[in-house]
């Protein structure tokens, strides 16, 4: 059995104490000798990691996972997704895991959290939070010996002391839970721009050529909705108004007024997708659902896979073989395990493209058929 070089060793010891520039400064100048070696680069983006560089740390992980994948650095992988907003991502890493290992507890909580933290306020809230720390293993933590000694004497005294509990700060905390569940939930951030009082009051301009052609009163009557839906949290929903907004022969302010409203739109993850766009919804009324998040069942065909991207006819509603509601090109940039002729499901944002469409895939699932 080789020994391990002594730059890892001294690599895990400055990692144990949470030496992590250390770290960093030892390795990094070393990639060139340790290109094909899984651990070095695992010591070495815990320790980007731990500094806050998360695309440092993203990069090394992922150097490391493709000389051998480990499910350590996957939860690893999946909570920078969090860190870094790509939630489907985060949700694709987590699904993995749960297929090599069905019993991975972080993995399930990941999961379980995506259906928790259905708002983005509630999701940066948990993403800023310690309790973020449960997805990944626990940091190994190597001690001096004189710290060692130290913990001693503290435990020692430790376990002398009697902790008294009142009866008045359990109350206050009965208090503060009370006063929290009852607390009235204040509009949405953002709302406020929904409204269009500096617009002029007809908004239209019936010299501009459109693909929708609408009233002023129509015009009044969908940023009302979008508003309303928006406080809703129906934001997939919000952008269909938007986009006949702007696609209408409404005047230029008008439609620069939903353009910038797009921005606080938030895109549905797949743990929280609940809207019913279908196929003909979509080939029917294509500039209505521009950039609108869909979530489709059908089978896999026509399979294209190059480096850096996959390419794929999805056969809608063709997942059990019976009806075909029509063919749709998908494309997702990230290179995951697929198979051809399949049954699959896909979470992805429609893209006009020549009259027609495409999706570009955020999530996809595959089914599996196993014979009897």
């Amino acid at each position: 059995m080789s020994k391990k070089p002594k730059v890892l060793r001294k690599g895990l010891l400055h990692l144990g104490r949470g030496e992590y520039s250390q770290v960093i400064g030892l390795l990094e100048s070393k990639i060139p000798l340790f290109l094909e070696n899984k651990e070095f680069y695992t010591i070495l983006a815990k320790a980007f990691f731990y500094t806050g560089d998360y695309s440092g740390a993203k990069l090394y992980f992922e150097r490391g996972q493709k000389i051998v994948w480990d499910t350590e650095s996957s939860l690893f992988l999946a909570v920078l997704g969090l860190k870094r907003r790509d939630f489907n991502s985060s949700l694709r890493i987590w699904l993995d895991i749960l297929d090599e290992d069905p019993k991975n507890i972080m993995a399930k909580r990941g999961l379980a959290l995506l259906k928790k933290y259905s708002s983005m306020d509630d999701l940066e809230n948990f993403i800023h939070s310690k309790k973020i720390n449960k997805l990944i293993p626990r940091k190994k933590i190597i001690l001096a010996k004189s710290t060692i000694s130290i913990l001693s004497i503290i435990i020692l005294i430790g376990i002398t002391s009697i902790i008294t509990v009142k009866m008045n700060f359990i109350d206050s905390i009965k208090l503060k839970l009370f006063s929290d569940a009852v607390s009235v939930v204040e509009d949405r951030s953002g709302l406020g721009e929904f409204e269009i009082k500096s617009l002029k009051n007809d908004f239209i301009d019936y010299s501009n050529e459109s693909v929708y052609s609408f009233t002023g009163a129509q015009i009044e009557d969908y940023f009302k909705m979008a508003s309303k839906l928006f406080n809703e949290g129906k934001d997939n929903k919000v952008r269909t108004y938007l986009n006949l907004i702007k696609y209408s022969n409404s005047n230029n302010p008008t439609k620069q007024k939903a353009e910038h409203l797009e921005q606080y739109l938030i895109d549905p993850m797949w743990t929280n997708y609940s809207d019913d766009f279908t196929y003909s919804d979509v080939i029917n009324n294509l500039y209505k659902y521009e950039k609108c998040i869909i979530k489709w069942k059908g089978k896999l065909s026509n399979l294209d896979i190059s480096d850096k991207k996959i390419k794929f006819s999805l056969l809608v509603g063709y997942d059990k073989g019976k009806i075909l509601e029509g063919v749709v090109p998908v494309e997702l940039n990230e290179n995951i395990k697929i198979q051809d002729n399949l049954p699959i499901e896909v979470l992805g944002r429609v893209i006009i493209k020549d009259d027609s469409f495409y999706l570009e895939a955020l999530t996809v699932m595959q089914y599996i058929i196993k014979d009897k």
